[in-house]
């Protein structure tokens, strides 16, 4: 990242979700000049995977209860990782 919160990114091909905020991108092509703010770094996760994540933000790993731990699908429904979380501790 540069000083202005900018970079250049390559996707390789397939299609890709943007973690922090759910869009879809086709891969297989450099996105120039990025900009994302330097707490969302650039981030793309496969349509279609699906990972753990802690719901609560947490000073060391040893306080994390894992049964809380929620599962995120990287689908056309994901909507971003705030959002994503959110539902799911909703629920």
């Amino acid at each position: 990242m540069n000083s202005q919160g900018r970079r250049d990114v390559y996707l390789p091909a397939g299609d890709w979700v943007n973690l922090f905020d759910g869009s879809v991108t086709t891969g297989g092509q450099w996105l120039k000049d990025f900009k994302a703010p330097l707490a969302e770094m650039p981030v793309w996760v496969r349509l279609g995977a699906t990972f753990p994540v802690y719901p609560e933000p947490v000073s060391c790993t040893d306080e994390m209860d894992l049964s809380k731990a929620i599962t995120l699908t990287f689908d056309e429904s994901y909507s971003g990782l705030m959002r994503s979380c959110l539902k799911s501790v909703l629920k």
